[in-house]
Formats: C-alpha cells, sequence, structure tokens
C-alpha cells in the first residue's frame, strides 16, 4: 500500500496536466486560444543545457492546426544564450504572426521564464505577463504563466520527428 500511496500525486500532476485547457502564449497559440493571466519575476540566467535541450522543431500534441504535422514551431535560442525565437512553419493567425521572441529571464530545473517581445497584457496586479516553457522531458514540454497554480499547465506540445 506503500508504494501505491506513493503512485497517487504523480498521477494526479500528470492528469491535471494532460487535461489541462489553459492555452500557450499567442505565438504558439491562435487567438481563440489566449489567456491574460501572468506573475513575478525571478533571478538568474538560462543554464546553457536546458537551453540546447529545447531546440528543435515542435507541434501541440492535441492541435491539429499547430501540430507537427501542419504547422509544427522551431524552437532556437540565439548564440549570446539571451533569447528564444519560436518560429511556425506558416502563420499562425489572420494577423500573419509567424515569429515570437522572448527574453530569457531565468531558470530552475526544467524551467524556463520568459518574457515576450511586444507583450501588452497585463496580469491583475498590472505587471507583464511572464511564461515558464516546462520542459517535461526530452520529447515534451508545456507552458505555464507565472501566475498560474504550480500543477496547471497548458496542452502537451511534443518533439517532432521523436518517436
Amino acid at each position: 500500500m506503500k508504494h501505491v500511496k506513493s503512485l497517487i500525486i504523480p498521477l494526479v500532476i500528470l492528469a491535471s496536466v494532460a487535461c489541462s485547457t489553459r492555452t500557450a502564449p499567442p505565438s504558439a497559440a491562435p487567438p481563440s486560444m489566449r489567456d491574460t493571466a501572468a506573475g513575478a519575476l525571478t533571478s538568474g540566467r538560462a543554464e546553457p543545457r536546458i537551453l540546447s535541450r529545447v531546440e528543435g522543431e515542435w507541434g501541440w500534441a492535441s492541435d491539429v492546426p499547430l501540430n507537427c504535422a501542419t504547422n509544427p514551431h522551431t524552437i532556437s535560442v540565439t548564440p549570446d544564450q539571451k533569447q528564444m525565437i519560436l518560429r511556425n512553419r506558416e502563420p499562425v493567425d489572420s494577423t500573419g504572426l509567424q515569429e515570437a521572441r522572448y527574453d530569457i529571464v531565468s531558470y530552475s530545473g526544467p524551467t524556463i521564464r520568459l518574457s515576450m517581445h511586444g507583450e501588452t497584457r497585463r496580469t491583475p496586479a498590472g505587471d507583464l505577463v511572464l511564461w515558464d516553457l516546462v520542459l517535461l522531458d526530452p520529447n515534451f514540454y508545456a507552458w505555464r504563466q507565472t501566475d498560474w497554480l504550480p500543477y496547471r499547465f497548458t496542452r502537451i506540445l511534443e518533439r517532432c520527428n521523436a518517436r
């Protein structure tokens, strides 16, 4: 019974991640999926190892318009490791948005905290929205706004050609 209890909490957390209906930053989601909450800034610089692990081609696991086959995005990091760029193969909405740039604010474990260039949305406290990209394992990541509860994430994104 001791081992069963130790599995329950991780399974509940995983289920909440997989079933979340929260959305990603506007660079990776159509306008109908955007949200406006956000959070606080932490200190530190992004660790090069996590930055190289997140680079590559990704798609939404459960969103046909933005999945690996239809319109994946490529994540790259600038040589100075101060910015991250998300670039979709095709524009994601009627505005023609195809690329988003983020300043790398900080890191902690598998999480990269990012500030999107041109962000205008604000938290209820009046701060600009910040995003955490959480690398769940080498082939899956999810977004979370910094003011969401710790277990709330967007739907999962998968690395293309990882299978």
